[in-house]
């Protein structure tokens, strides 16, 4: 999930991607210098926590789920 993630978060938000971009897993000529390039982003964050609640108290607790997610921000 991170790595779909890190691989999407530079084409979020655009209307089309060119396949040639995917294909070579570049990202659009604006973004190449971005320091964030090719990283995770809240989204990993949230599925983290999600995981973490739901093994810490094996099954849903949605006040611990919400102070995980508070403490993983």
């Amino acid at each position: 999930m991170a790595v779909g993630d890190a691989f999407g978060a530079p084409f979020e938000g655009m209307p089309s991607v060119s396949q040639i971009l995917l294909a070579k897993r570049t990202a659009p000529a604006s973004l190449q210098n971005e320091h964030s390039f090719w990283r995770y982003t809240d989204d990993t964050h949230m599925t983290l926590g999600v995981a973490e609640s739901l093994l810490a108290k094996q099954s849903f607790d949605g006040a611990h789920m919400a102070e995980t997610f508070a403490r993983n921000y």
